[in-house]
């Protein structure tokens, strides 16, 4: 297709390439002051110990020492917060927490490699749709009912941490899948996956997530459900996301040429970047950027529906950082009512640019999308 022709469906715009590996220099000097931080809370506790020791055995003015003992706590307490912006810059909370916005996301503590499933409920709890569909699950699904309970308390209370366990949540994904997700809390799993586990136990009458998918083949038409719509990255390298898109609707491979549409114009839809490959020993990943715009209009000849496509908006995705799926982290983008867009990764939340966010979208790979009606 010719650059007209995507500009035509797409309103992208050219966002410099920034390339991070794994342990950049941004990251050395946050985990370096994150050491330096453990080692001045250690040295004030023994400060303070030996101060109050000492005013017991020698005299009373070893107190005075107490004052300077609390200081360095402060200070290597905020130390071991310190963070690191998608943009590179660092950032030490020393003064001030910065105010709690009302609705903004909350931190999941992560006490283990549960990033996947921590990223994974951000999208949940701050996408309506998702929301209410995990509040539907059956029974077997209480943990993740019970989570977005003490998610949404927290907010309420104008809390920064939820109390949920997201290693529960675990647990309920590996009895459901029965053994293909780890109970094992040092084992890194996929958000992507745990995400289709929860979709096939869902009601997906009345959820604007599941598309009826008309596929046409050899003049015949069949009908499914679509809640998660794949994008391959392996034959389409250097391609624009329109192409990439396109190929789902427009289907050719060793069981001839096919098309499909969505039956009816789609409310919402989830959008799943396919960056993962298995080369028969271990998983490899595709790390190319995308330029993926934040609104876009599904071309009419996409649906069957007198009405046609539209224009649809994406309000959160999910990056996986690192270069193969078994390490590496997970981290969700979400935007509120408001506009503003929240970086969550694990117990850190803050507001971001939407050129970080735009940056972000290249190199992510679960994607929410909804119509913007006018």
């Amino acid at each position: 297709m010719s650059t007209t022709g995507v500009n035509q469906y797409f309103t992208q715009k050219t966002l410099p390439i920034h390339y991070e590996s794994n342990l950049s220099d941004s990251k050395n000097k946050v985990h370096a002051l994150v050491i330096l931080g453990r080692f001045l809370e250690v040295a004030a506790a023994g400060i303070i110990i030996a101060s109050i020791v000492s005013s017991f055995i020698f005299t009373p003015i070893a107190l005075a020492a107490i004052p300077l003992g609390l200081v360095l706590g402060i200070v290597g307490h905020k130390l071991t917060k310190a963070r690191i912006y998608p943009s590179g810059k660092i950032n030490i909370p020393i003064f001030n927490r910065p105010p709690f916005i009302e609705g903004q996301p909350v931190g999941i503590v992560n006490a283990s490699c549960n990033c996947w499933i921590n990223s994974l409920m951000q999208m949940v709890q701050n996408v309506p749709s998702l929301k209410q569909m995990v509040q539907n699950l059956p029974s077997t699904f209480q943990s993740f009912k019970t989570f977005s309970q003490d998610y949404q308390k927290a907010q309420m209370q104008k809390e920064s941490t939820c109390s949920g366990d997201s290693q529960n949540l675990r647990l309920s994904l590996h009895n459901s899948s029965r053994g293909v997700i780890s109970d094992n809390a040092s084992r890194q799993e996929d958000a992507s996956e745990a995400l289709s586990f929860i979709f096939n136990h869902a009601q997906q009458a009345g959820s604007p997530l599941f598309n009826q998918v008309e596929e046409v083949r050899n003049g015949k038409s069949f009908f499914n459900p679509e809640y998660l719509i794949p994008v391959s990255l392996f034959n389409l390298k250097n391609s624009s996301f329109y192409e990439l898109v396109r190929e789902y609707f427009y289907v050719s491979n060793g069981h001839g040429n096919a098309r499909r549409y969505f039956s009816n114009t789609p409310q919402e839809f989830m959008l799943q970047m396919n960056r993962y490959t298995y080369d028969g020993v271990s998983s490899l990943k595709i790390n190319d950027p995308v330029a993926i715009p934040i609104n876009f209009n599904l071309p009419n000849d996409w649906v069957r529906s007198p009405n046609g496509g539209g224009t649809y908006t994406c309000d959160a995705f999910i990056q996986h950082q690192g270069s193969s799926f078994n390490y590496g982290h997970y981290v969700a983008y979400v935007r509120k009512e408001d506009g503003t867009w929240w970086y969550c990764s694990d117990n850190t939340i803050y507001p971001v640019s939407l050129t970080e966010v735009e940056q972000a979208m290249q190199t992510a790979y679960l994607y929410h999308f909804k119509r913007i009606v006018s």
